[in-house]
């Protein structure tokens, strides 16, 4: 049986060797789980003007574009629905793909 990644802490541990492993970098930044669902990132120093905070290939951005040109985006978007927050549906689509 595989195995499953439940507490927070190693979820960003897998996300953060994930996103090195292809390409990225951060070095002045980490990922920070600040209680409830309270999740984002931190400054681990003072940051310069126009210093480079991360750098992210292009191959591991998802754009609610290309959840919108997914079949079920488009029928999504043709079925001219109402959501709460409709960008995340074409960011779940293109994940769930």
């Amino acid at each position: 049986m595989p195995s499953t990644v439940t507490d927070a802490k190693d979820k960003f541990d897998v996300l953060q060797q994930w996103l090195i492993a292809n390409g990225a970098s951060f070095p002045s930044l980490s990922l920070r789980d600040f209680g409830g669902d309270n999740r984002g990132v931190h400054a681990n120093e003072d940051i310069a003007p126009e210093q480079e905070l991360f750098r992210i290939p292009f191959k591991l951005i998802i754009t609610v574009e290309m959840g919108k040109a997914m079949e079920v985006g488009k029928k999504i978007a043709a079925a001219n629905l109402s959501f709460e927050a409709p960008k995340h549906i074409y960011l779940m689509v293109f994940i769930m793909e």
